[in-house]
Protein backbone atom coordinates (compact mmCIF):
# COMPACT_ATOMS: atom_id res chain seq x y z
CA UNK A 1 0.00 0.00 0.00
CA UNK A 2 2.87 2.37 0.80
CA UNK A 3 4.32 1.76 -2.66
CA UNK A 4 0.97 2.64 -4.21
CA UNK A 5 0.84 6.02 -2.43
CA UNK A 6 4.42 6.74 -3.50
CA UNK A 7 3.29 6.45 -7.13
CA UNK A 8 0.43 8.84 -6.41
CA UNK A 9 2.84 11.35 -4.87
CA UNK A 10 5.11 11.21 -7.94
CA UNK A 11 2.09 11.76 -10.20
CA UNK A 12 0.99 14.81 -8.20
CA UNK A 13 4.48 16.32 -8.39
CA UNK A 14 4.55 15.74 -12.16
CA UNK A 15 1.20 17.48 -12.66
CA UNK A 16 2.35 20.36 -10.45
CA UNK A 17 5.43 20.86 -12.64
CA UNK A 18 3.26 21.30 -15.73
CA UNK A 19 1.89 24.53 -14.28
CA UNK A 20 5.34 25.90 -13.51
CA UNK A 21 6.91 25.39 -16.94
CA UNK A 22 6.55 28.27 -19.40
CA UNK A 23 5.21 27.02 -22.77
CA UNK A 24 7.42 27.26 -25.84
CA UNK A 25 6.99 30.44 -27.87
CA UNK A 26 4.71 29.81 -30.81
CA UNK A 27 5.53 31.46 -34.11
CA UNK A 28 3.63 31.52 -37.38
CA UNK A 29 6.91 31.50 -39.26
CA UNK A 30 10.48 30.32 -38.88
CA UNK A 31 13.48 32.62 -38.58
CA UNK A 32 15.01 31.50 -41.86
CA UNK A 33 11.95 32.31 -43.94
CA UNK A 34 10.40 35.35 -42.33
CA UNK A 35 10.85 39.07 -42.16
CA UNK A 36 9.23 41.73 -40.01
CA UNK A 37 8.84 44.92 -41.99
CA UNK A 38 7.92 48.49 -41.16
CA UNK A 39 7.89 50.11 -44.58
CA UNK A 40 7.23 47.56 -47.28
CA UNK A 41 8.28 49.70 -50.19
CA UNK A 42 11.75 50.42 -48.82
CA UNK A 43 12.50 47.04 -47.23
CA UNK A 44 11.53 44.70 -50.07
CA UNK A 45 11.56 45.03 -53.86
CA UNK A 46 8.26 46.31 -55.26
CA UNK A 47 8.40 43.56 -57.88
CA UNK A 48 7.82 40.98 -55.15
CA UNK A 49 4.13 41.74 -55.56
CA UNK A 50 2.99 41.82 -51.92
CA UNK A 51 0.97 44.71 -50.45
CA UNK A 52 -0.54 45.54 -53.84
CA UNK A 53 -3.76 47.20 -52.66
CA UNK A 54 -2.46 50.66 -53.55
CA UNK A 55 -1.77 49.68 -57.16
CA UNK A 56 -5.30 48.30 -57.50
CA UNK A 57 -6.84 51.40 -55.90
CA UNK A 58 -4.89 53.77 -58.15
CA UNK A 59 -6.17 51.90 -61.22
CA UNK A 60 -9.71 51.94 -59.80
CA UNK A 61 -9.65 55.74 -59.45
CA UNK A 62 -8.17 56.17 -62.93
CA UNK A 63 -10.77 53.80 -64.39
CA UNK A 64 -13.58 55.77 -62.75
CA UNK A 65 -12.49 59.14 -64.09
CA UNK A 66 -12.79 60.77 -67.50
CA UNK A 67 -9.01 60.36 -67.83
CA UNK A 68 -9.99 56.86 -68.96
CA UNK A 69 -12.96 57.88 -71.12
CA UNK A 70 -13.99 61.22 -72.63
CA UNK A 71 -10.84 63.14 -71.69
CA UNK A 72 -8.40 60.31 -72.40
CA UNK A 73 -6.56 61.99 -75.30
CA UNK A 74 -6.12 65.31 -73.55
CA UNK A 75 -5.03 63.65 -70.31
CA UNK A 76 -2.41 61.51 -72.06
CA UNK A 77 -1.02 64.60 -73.76
CA UNK A 78 -0.69 66.18 -70.32
CA UNK A 79 1.15 63.08 -69.06
CA UNK A 80 3.42 63.06 -72.13
CA UNK A 81 4.37 66.68 -71.52
CA UNK A 82 5.36 65.94 -67.91
CA UNK A 83 7.39 62.86 -68.87
CA UNK A 84 9.08 64.74 -71.69
CA UNK A 85 10.02 67.46 -69.22
CA UNK A 86 11.14 65.16 -66.39
CA UNK A 87 12.77 62.05 -67.86
CA UNK A 88 16.52 62.05 -68.32
CA UNK A 89 17.39 62.17 -72.00
CA UNK A 90 19.44 59.49 -73.72
CA UNK A 91 18.46 56.59 -71.47
CA UNK A 92 20.65 53.57 -72.23
CA UNK A 93 19.05 50.17 -71.67
CA UNK A 94 20.86 46.91 -71.11
CA UNK A 95 22.05 45.81 -74.59
CA UNK A 96 20.93 42.25 -73.80
CA UNK A 97 17.29 43.43 -73.69
CA UNK A 98 15.61 43.31 -77.09
CA UNK A 99 13.81 46.33 -78.55
CA UNK A 100 10.35 44.78 -78.15
CA UNK A 101 10.93 44.27 -74.43
CA UNK A 102 12.29 47.81 -74.07
CA UNK A 103 9.19 49.23 -75.73
CA UNK A 104 6.95 47.15 -73.48
CA UNK A 105 8.77 48.40 -70.39
CA UNK A 106 8.37 52.01 -71.53
CA UNK A 107 4.66 51.53 -72.14
CA UNK A 108 4.13 49.81 -68.78
CA UNK A 109 5.94 52.64 -66.98
CA UNK A 110 3.82 55.25 -68.72
CA UNK A 111 0.61 53.36 -67.89
CA UNK A 112 1.60 53.23 -64.24
CA UNK A 113 2.37 56.95 -64.24
CA UNK A 114 -1.08 57.65 -65.72
CA UNK A 115 -2.80 55.79 -62.88
CA UNK A 116 -0.68 57.30 -60.12
CA UNK A 117 -0.80 60.88 -61.39
CA UNK A 118 -4.58 61.20 -61.71
CA UNK A 119 -5.27 59.37 -58.45
CA UNK A 120 -3.14 61.96 -56.63
CA UNK A 121 -5.60 64.62 -57.83
CA UNK A 122 -8.47 62.71 -56.25
CA UNK A 123 -6.78 61.79 -52.96
CA UNK A 124 -4.82 64.83 -51.86
CA UNK A 125 -1.82 63.63 -49.86
CA UNK A 126 1.83 64.27 -50.64
CA UNK A 127 2.68 61.50 -48.20
CA UNK A 128 0.36 59.18 -50.10
CA UNK A 129 2.35 59.89 -53.27
CA UNK A 130 5.53 58.44 -51.79
CA UNK A 131 4.49 54.82 -52.45
CA UNK A 132 1.50 52.67 -53.38
CA UNK A 133 1.34 51.41 -49.80
CA UNK A 134 1.13 54.92 -48.36
CA UNK A 135 -1.41 55.91 -51.01
CA UNK A 136 -3.63 53.02 -49.97
CA UNK A 137 -3.33 53.96 -46.28
CA UNK A 138 -3.96 57.66 -46.93
CA UNK A 139 -7.00 56.84 -49.08
CA UNK A 140 -8.35 54.62 -46.31
CA UNK A 141 -7.61 57.43 -43.87
CA UNK A 142 -9.64 59.89 -45.97
CA UNK A 143 -12.50 57.40 -46.18
CA UNK A 144 -12.69 56.70 -42.42
CA UNK A 145 -11.81 60.19 -41.19
CA UNK A 146 -14.11 62.35 -43.34
CA UNK A 147 -17.09 63.93 -41.63
CA UNK A 148 -20.40 64.53 -43.43
CA UNK A 149 -19.32 67.94 -44.75
CA UNK A 150 -16.14 66.47 -46.28
CA UNK A 151 -17.74 63.61 -48.22
CA UNK A 152 -17.17 64.61 -51.84
CA UNK A 153 -17.34 62.46 -54.97
CA UNK A 154 -13.95 60.93 -54.16
CA UNK A 155 -15.24 59.76 -50.78
CA UNK A 156 -18.14 57.99 -52.53
CA UNK A 157 -15.69 56.25 -54.88
CA UNK A 158 -13.57 55.15 -51.93
CA UNK A 159 -16.67 53.88 -50.12
CA UNK A 160 -17.43 51.63 -53.07
CA UNK A 161 -13.85 50.41 -53.39
CA UNK A 162 -13.27 49.58 -49.73
CA UNK A 163 -16.64 47.94 -49.05
CA UNK A 164 -17.25 46.17 -52.36
CA UNK A 165 -14.33 46.08 -54.83
CA UNK A 166 -11.84 45.17 -52.10
CA UNK A 167 -13.94 42.15 -51.10
CA UNK A 168 -14.21 40.97 -54.72
CA UNK A 169 -10.45 41.23 -55.17
CA UNK A 170 -9.79 39.25 -51.99
CA UNK A 171 -12.29 36.53 -52.87
CA UNK A 172 -11.08 36.01 -56.45
CA UNK A 173 -9.62 32.49 -56.87
CA UNK A 174 -7.44 33.80 -59.72
CA UNK A 175 -5.50 36.28 -57.58
CA UNK A 176 -2.83 35.04 -55.17
CA UNK A 177 -1.50 36.79 -52.09
CA UNK A 178 1.53 37.82 -54.13
CA UNK A 179 0.49 39.66 -57.27
CA UNK A 180 3.45 38.57 -59.39
CA UNK A 181 2.11 37.56 -62.81
CA UNK A 182 0.65 39.45 -65.74
CA UNK A 183 -2.44 37.23 -65.68
CA UNK A 184 -3.13 38.14 -62.04
CA UNK A 185 -2.85 41.86 -62.77
CA UNK A 186 -5.21 41.43 -65.73
CA UNK A 187 -7.68 39.74 -63.37
CA UNK A 188 -7.45 42.71 -61.00
CA UNK A 189 -8.17 45.08 -63.88
CA UNK A 190 -11.05 42.91 -65.09
CA UNK A 191 -12.73 42.93 -61.67
CA UNK A 192 -12.34 46.70 -61.44
CA UNK A 193 -13.64 47.27 -64.96
CA UNK A 194 -16.73 45.11 -64.37
CA UNK A 195 -17.30 46.87 -61.07
CA UNK A 196 -17.03 50.32 -62.65
CA UNK A 197 -20.21 49.77 -64.65
CA UNK A 198 -22.14 49.90 -61.35
CA UNK A 199 -20.94 53.39 -60.41
CA UNK A 200 -20.97 55.39 -63.64
CA UNK A 201 -22.80 58.17 -61.83
CA UNK A 202 -19.71 58.67 -59.64
CA UNK A 203 -17.23 59.22 -62.48
CA UNK A 204 -14.69 61.91 -61.63
CA UNK A 205 -14.77 64.58 -64.35
CA UNK A 206 -11.56 66.31 -65.35
CA UNK A 207 -13.56 68.87 -67.32
CA UNK A 208 -16.96 69.36 -65.67
CA UNK A 209 -19.83 70.65 -67.81
CA UNK A 210 -20.18 74.42 -68.02
CA UNK A 211 -23.47 74.14 -66.13
CA UNK A 212 -21.78 72.42 -63.18
CA UNK A 213 -21.17 74.41 -60.01
CA UNK A 214 -19.30 73.41 -56.83
CA UNK A 215 -21.44 72.00 -54.02
CA UNK A 216 -22.37 74.49 -51.32
CA UNK A 217 -22.66 71.85 -48.62
CA UNK A 218 -19.01 70.80 -48.78
CA UNK A 219 -16.52 72.09 -46.25
CA UNK A 220 -13.08 70.48 -46.35
CA UNK A 221 -12.04 72.44 -43.23
CA UNK A 222 -8.80 73.79 -44.64
CA UNK A 223 -7.47 76.95 -43.01
CA UNK A 224 -8.48 80.21 -44.80
CA UNK A 225 -5.02 80.42 -46.39
CA UNK A 226 -5.33 76.87 -47.78
CA UNK A 227 -8.93 76.99 -49.03
CA UNK A 228 -7.79 77.59 -52.62
CA UNK A 229 -4.28 76.28 -52.24
CA UNK A 230 -4.61 72.54 -51.60
CA UNK A 231 -3.57 69.61 -53.76
CA UNK A 232 -2.36 70.49 -57.24
CA UNK A 233 -3.51 74.07 -56.71
CA UNK A 234 -0.38 74.30 -54.57
CA UNK A 235 2.94 74.31 -56.54
CA UNK A 236 4.71 72.60 -53.62
CA UNK A 237 2.26 69.68 -53.74
CA UNK A 238 2.67 69.36 -57.52
CA UNK A 239 6.46 69.21 -57.18
CA UNK A 240 6.49 66.74 -54.31
CA UNK A 241 3.83 64.39 -55.68
CA UNK A 242 5.04 64.22 -59.27
CA UNK A 243 8.67 63.80 -58.15
CA UNK A 244 7.73 60.96 -55.78
CA UNK A 245 5.51 59.18 -58.30
CA UNK A 246 8.08 59.48 -61.07
CA UNK A 247 11.05 58.32 -59.00
CA UNK A 248 9.10 55.27 -57.79
CA UNK A 249 8.32 54.18 -61.34
CA UNK A 250 11.51 55.25 -63.14
CA UNK A 251 14.32 54.01 -60.91
CA UNK A 252 18.07 54.74 -61.03
CA UNK A 253 17.54 58.52 -61.12
CA UNK A 254 15.94 58.44 -64.56
CA UNK A 255 13.22 60.83 -63.38
CA UNK A 256 14.46 64.30 -62.44
CA UNK A 257 12.92 66.17 -59.51
CA UNK A 258 9.92 67.93 -60.98
CA UNK A 259 10.27 71.72 -61.06
CA UNK A 260 6.77 73.17 -61.20
CA UNK A 261 7.84 76.75 -61.85
CA UNK A 262 10.03 75.85 -64.84
CA UNK A 263 7.37 73.52 -66.24
CA UNK A 264 4.50 76.04 -66.25
CA UNK A 265 6.84 78.78 -67.49
CA UNK A 266 7.65 76.68 -70.55
CA UNK A 267 4.05 75.52 -70.98
CA UNK A 268 1.69 78.13 -69.46
CA UNK A 269 -1.46 76.22 -70.48
CA UNK A 270 -0.47 73.35 -68.21
CA UNK A 271 -1.00 75.53 -65.13
CA UNK A 272 -4.66 75.75 -66.11
CA UNK A 273 -4.85 71.95 -66.34
CA UNK A 274 -3.58 71.50 -62.77
CA UNK A 275 -6.32 73.87 -61.62
CA UNK A 276 -9.02 72.46 -63.89
CA UNK A 277 -8.47 68.84 -62.86
CA UNK A 278 -8.87 69.80 -59.19
CA UNK A 279 -12.28 71.48 -59.63
CA UNK A 280 -14.40 68.34 -59.38
CA UNK A 281 -13.11 67.59 -55.89
CA UNK A 282 -15.79 70.16 -54.96
CA UNK A 283 -18.55 67.88 -56.22
CA UNK A 284 -20.89 66.09 -53.80
CA UNK A 285 -23.16 63.45 -55.40
CA UNK A 286 -26.84 63.50 -54.51
CA UNK A 287 -26.74 59.86 -53.61
CA UNK A 288 -27.64 58.30 -50.26
CA UNK A 289 -25.04 56.13 -48.57
CA UNK A 290 -26.54 52.78 -47.64
CA UNK A 291 -26.35 52.04 -43.94
CA UNK A 292 -23.87 49.28 -43.18
CA UNK A 293 -24.48 46.40 -40.82
CA UNK A 294 -22.23 46.80 -37.79
CA UNK A 295 -20.60 43.94 -35.92
CA UNK A 296 -19.71 45.97 -32.82
CA UNK A 297 -22.36 47.85 -30.84
CA UNK A 298 -20.07 49.99 -28.70
CA UNK A 299 -16.57 50.15 -27.25
CA UNK A 300 -17.36 47.72 -24.44
CA UNK A 301 -18.61 45.13 -26.91
CA UNK A 302 -15.57 45.67 -29.14
CA UNK A 303 -13.20 45.38 -26.20
CA UNK A 304 -14.80 42.19 -24.84
CA UNK A 305 -14.73 40.48 -28.25
CA UNK A 306 -11.02 41.11 -28.75
CA UNK A 307 -10.17 40.15 -25.19
CA UNK A 308 -11.94 36.87 -25.81
CA UNK A 309 -10.16 36.31 -29.13
CA UNK A 310 -6.72 36.84 -27.58
CA UNK A 311 -7.06 34.89 -24.34
CA UNK A 312 -4.27 32.68 -23.01
CA UNK A 313 -3.38 31.06 -19.65
CA UNK A 314 -6.56 28.99 -19.90
CA UNK A 315 -8.53 32.17 -20.46
CA UNK A 316 -7.18 34.07 -17.46
CA UNK A 317 -5.42 36.80 -19.51
CA UNK A 318 -5.77 38.62 -22.84
CA UNK A 319 -3.08 39.95 -25.16
CA UNK A 320 -5.31 42.61 -26.76
CA UNK A 321 -6.73 45.29 -24.48
CA UNK A 322 -8.17 47.96 -26.73
CA UNK A 323 -10.21 49.94 -24.21
CA UNK A 324 -7.36 50.03 -21.70
CA UNK A 325 -5.11 51.54 -24.37
CA UNK A 326 -7.72 54.09 -25.43
CA UNK A 327 -8.31 55.12 -21.82
CA UNK A 328 -4.56 55.60 -21.45
CA UNK A 329 -4.60 58.06 -24.37
CA UNK A 330 -7.74 59.80 -23.12
CA UNK A 331 -6.11 60.52 -19.77
CA UNK A 332 -3.73 62.91 -21.56
CA UNK A 333 -6.40 64.81 -23.48
CA UNK A 334 -9.87 64.65 -21.93
CA UNK A 335 -9.22 67.58 -19.56
CA UNK A 336 -8.10 69.75 -22.52
CA UNK A 337 -10.32 68.60 -25.40
CA UNK A 338 -14.07 68.32 -24.91
CA UNK A 339 -15.58 64.87 -25.55
CA UNK A 340 -12.17 63.44 -26.44
CA UNK A 341 -12.80 60.01 -24.91
CA UNK A 342 -16.24 59.66 -26.50
CA UNK A 343 -14.92 60.75 -29.90
CA UNK A 344 -12.03 58.29 -29.64
CA UNK A 345 -14.38 55.47 -28.68
CA UNK A 346 -16.77 56.31 -31.54
CA UNK A 347 -13.97 56.55 -34.10
CA UNK A 348 -12.51 53.21 -33.01
CA UNK A 349 -15.86 51.39 -33.14
CA UNK A 350 -16.57 52.87 -36.58
CA UNK A 351 -13.07 51.92 -37.75
CA UNK A 352 -13.31 48.31 -36.58
CA UNK A 353 -16.79 47.86 -38.05
CA UNK A 354 -15.47 48.90 -41.48
CA UNK A 355 -12.41 46.67 -41.06
CA UNK A 356 -14.64 43.68 -40.28
CA UNK A 357 -16.83 44.50 -43.28
CA UNK A 358 -13.80 44.60 -45.58
CA UNK A 359 -12.33 41.37 -44.21
CA UNK A 360 -15.71 39.63 -43.92
CA UNK A 361 -15.30 39.32 -40.15
CA UNK A 362 -11.78 37.92 -40.48
CA UNK A 363 -9.82 40.86 -39.11
CA UNK A 364 -8.44 38.53 -36.43
CA UNK A 365 -6.59 36.61 -39.16
CA UNK A 366 -4.23 39.55 -39.75
CA UNK A 367 -4.48 42.06 -36.86
CA UNK A 368 -2.86 41.00 -33.57
CA UNK A 369 -2.56 44.19 -31.48
CA UNK A 370 -2.92 47.95 -31.10
CA UNK A 371 -0.23 49.56 -28.96
CA UNK A 372 -0.40 53.21 -27.87
CA UNK A 373 2.76 54.71 -26.42
CA UNK A 374 3.80 57.91 -24.66
CA UNK A 375 7.35 57.57 -26.01
CA UNK A 376 8.88 60.66 -27.60
CA UNK A 377 10.02 58.42 -30.45
CA UNK A 378 8.71 55.04 -31.60
CA UNK A 379 11.35 52.31 -31.43
CA UNK A 380 11.88 49.19 -33.51
CA UNK A 381 12.29 45.59 -32.31
CA UNK A 382 15.82 46.34 -31.12
CA UNK A 383 14.77 49.42 -29.17
CA UNK A 384 16.25 51.77 -31.79
CA UNK A 385 14.41 55.00 -32.60
CA UNK A 386 12.58 55.21 -35.92
CA UNK A 387 12.92 59.00 -35.95
CA UNK A 388 11.24 62.05 -34.45
CA UNK A 389 8.75 62.48 -37.28
CA UNK A 390 7.23 59.00 -36.98
CA UNK A 391 3.87 59.16 -35.20
CA UNK A 392 2.57 55.73 -36.15
CA UNK A 393 3.89 52.46 -37.53
CA UNK A 394 2.31 49.25 -38.77
CA UNK A 395 4.66 46.30 -38.41
CA UNK A 396 3.80 43.50 -40.83
CA UNK A 397 5.29 40.02 -40.74
CA UNK A 398 5.94 38.32 -44.07
CA UNK A 399 6.45 34.61 -44.62
CA UNK A 400 9.19 34.60 -47.24
CA UNK A 401 8.84 30.89 -47.92
CA UNK A 402 5.11 31.02 -48.70
CA UNK A 403 5.22 34.56 -50.13
CA UNK A 404 2.47 35.85 -47.89
CA UNK A 405 1.87 38.31 -45.11
CA UNK A 406 1.18 36.66 -41.75
CA UNK A 407 0.18 39.30 -39.20
CA UNK A 408 0.21 43.05 -38.52
CA UNK A 409 0.20 45.17 -35.40
CA UNK A 410 -0.03 48.93 -34.94
CA UNK A 411 2.05 51.24 -32.73
CA UNK A 412 0.97 54.88 -32.30
CA UNK A 413 2.36 57.78 -30.29
CA UNK A 414 -0.22 59.62 -28.21
CA UNK A 415 1.14 62.96 -29.49
CA UNK A 416 -0.29 62.05 -32.90
CA UNK A 417 -3.75 62.92 -31.50
CA UNK A 418 -2.94 66.63 -31.01
CA UNK A 419 -5.48 68.47 -33.23
CA UNK A 420 -3.21 71.37 -34.24
CA UNK A 421 -0.49 69.06 -35.59
CA UNK A 422 -3.01 67.19 -37.73
CA UNK A 423 -4.60 70.41 -39.00
CA UNK A 424 -1.23 71.92 -39.97
CA UNK A 425 -0.18 68.81 -41.92
CA UNK A 426 -3.57 68.74 -43.62
CA UNK A 427 -3.37 72.42 -44.62
CA UNK A 428 -0.17 71.76 -46.56
CA UNK A 429 -1.71 68.65 -48.22
CA UNK A 430 0.75 66.28 -46.56
CA UNK A 431 -2.05 64.15 -45.10
CA UNK A 432 -5.52 63.56 -46.56
CA UNK A 433 -7.41 64.39 -43.35
CA UNK A 434 -7.44 66.84 -40.46
CA UNK A 435 -9.20 64.37 -38.16
CA UNK A 436 -7.35 64.17 -34.83
CA UNK A 437 -7.48 60.37 -35.10
CA UNK A 438 -6.16 60.27 -38.66
CA UNK A 439 -2.90 58.51 -37.69
CA UNK A 440 -4.88 55.67 -36.11
CA UNK A 441 -7.08 55.38 -39.21
CA UNK A 442 -4.09 55.57 -41.57
CA UNK A 443 -2.19 52.75 -39.87
CA UNK A 444 -5.14 50.39 -40.08
CA UNK A 445 -5.14 51.04 -43.82
CA UNK A 446 -1.81 49.21 -43.83
CA UNK A 447 -3.37 46.37 -41.85
CA UNK A 448 -6.09 45.68 -44.45
CA UNK A 449 -3.54 46.09 -47.24
CA UNK A 450 -1.65 43.29 -45.50
CA UNK A 451 -4.85 41.24 -45.32
CA UNK A 452 -5.17 41.48 -49.10
CA UNK A 453 -1.71 39.89 -49.38
CA UNK A 454 -2.30 37.03 -46.97
CA UNK A 455 -2.65 33.65 -48.64
CA UNK A 456 -5.92 31.75 -48.42
CA UNK A 457 -4.08 28.85 -46.75
CA UNK A 458 -2.72 31.01 -43.93
CA UNK A 459 -6.00 32.90 -43.45
CA UNK A 460 -7.65 29.58 -42.67
CA UNK A 461 -5.26 29.11 -39.73
CA UNK A 462 -6.40 31.26 -36.76
CA UNK A 463 -3.92 32.42 -34.12
CA UNK A 464 -4.15 30.27 -30.99
CA UNK A 465 -3.63 30.95 -27.28
CA UNK A 466 0.04 29.95 -27.44
CA UNK A 467 0.59 32.56 -30.13
CA UNK A 468 -1.04 35.29 -28.05
CA UNK A 469 0.90 34.25 -24.94
CA UNK A 470 4.13 34.95 -26.82
CA UNK A 471 2.84 38.02 -28.68
CA UNK A 472 1.83 40.28 -25.82
CA UNK A 473 2.46 44.01 -26.08
CA UNK A 474 5.79 43.69 -24.27
CA UNK A 475 6.89 41.08 -26.85
CA UNK A 476 5.86 43.24 -29.80
CA UNK A 477 7.05 46.66 -28.66
CA UNK A 478 10.20 47.45 -26.68
CA UNK A 479 9.11 50.96 -25.67
CA UNK A 480 6.54 52.06 -23.08
CA UNK A 481 2.85 51.13 -23.16
CA UNK A 482 0.01 50.87 -20.64
CA UNK A 483 -0.23 47.07 -20.54
CA UNK A 484 1.98 45.23 -18.09
CA UNK A 485 3.59 41.88 -18.86
CA UNK A 486 1.45 38.87 -18.06
CA UNK A 487 3.49 35.81 -17.16
CA UNK A 488 2.27 32.41 -18.21
CA UNK A 489 0.12 31.59 -15.20
CA UNK A 490 -0.59 35.00 -13.90
CA UNK A 491 0.53 34.63 -10.28
CA UNK A 492 1.62 32.14 -7.66
CA UNK A 493 -1.81 31.91 -6.02
CA UNK A 494 -3.41 30.68 -9.23
CA UNK A 495 -0.66 28.16 -9.69
CA UNK A 496 -1.19 26.81 -6.20
CA UNK A 497 -4.97 26.64 -6.69
CA UNK A 498 -4.57 24.57 -9.85
CA UNK A 499 -2.02 22.31 -8.14
CA UNK A 500 -4.24 21.80 -5.09
CA UNK A 501 -7.28 21.13 -7.28
CA UNK A 502 -5.38 18.53 -9.29
CA UNK A 503 -4.04 16.90 -6.13
CA UNK A 504 -7.49 16.74 -4.50
CA UNK A 505 -9.00 15.11 -7.58
CA UNK A 506 -6.25 12.49 -7.66
CA UNK A 507 -6.60 11.77 -3.93
CA UNK A 508 -10.38 11.36 -4.25
CA UNK A 509 -9.96 8.92 -7.12
CA UNK A 510 -7.28 7.08 -5.15
CA UNK A 511 -9.56 6.69 -2.12
CA UNK A 512 -12.40 5.44 -4.31
CA UNK A 513 -10.11 2.89 -5.97
CA UNK A 514 -8.62 1.85 -2.62
CA UNK A 515 -12.06 1.35 -1.02
CA UNK A 516 -13.23 -0.61 -4.04
CA UNK A 517 -10.25 -2.94 -3.79
CA UNK A 518 -10.75 -3.34 -0.02
CA UNK A 519 -14.38 -4.37 -0.52
CA UNK A 520 -13.35 -6.96 -3.10
CA UNK A 521 -10.74 -8.40 -0.75
CA UNK A 522 -13.24 -8.52 2.14
CA UNK A 523 -15.83 -10.28 -0.01
CA UNK A 524 -13.22 -12.82 -1.10
CA UNK A 525 -12.31 -13.42 2.53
Amino acid sequence: MKKFFNYILILILFISSLFLIKPARYQTFDNQNSKLIRNFHSDMPHSDGLMWGGSALRYFLYRNSTAFSTDKTEYEEFVDSILEFSLVKGIVFNPRIDNITIQRLKEAAKEKFKYDFISSFLVTSAYGSTSDQEFFAESFNKYISSNENQKNVVWYLLDHFFTKTFVELKNSPKINAELDTKDEWQEVKKIIENDSSKIKDLEYKLKPETTWTPSNDLDFEYSPASQNNYGFLNPWYAQESISAIGSNIYTNNLFKKFNYSNFVTRQPKMKEKFQQYMRYTRHKPKKPVLEKQNLYKDINHLDSVWKEKSRFNLGSASAIEIKKNLDFVSSFFEHRIANFKKDLYDNTVKLFNILELMTQNRLDRIFINLILTSDNEIVDGNGKSLGKGVNGVTFTSIDLKNRSTTFSYVVIRISSFIPKINQDQYNKSWFSSNNKFQTLNHEFGHVVDGFLSKSKELIDQPFNSSFYASHQQKDLYKGSHPSSEVLVWKNTIKRILYIVAAAVIIIIFTIIIFKSRSKKQNSQD
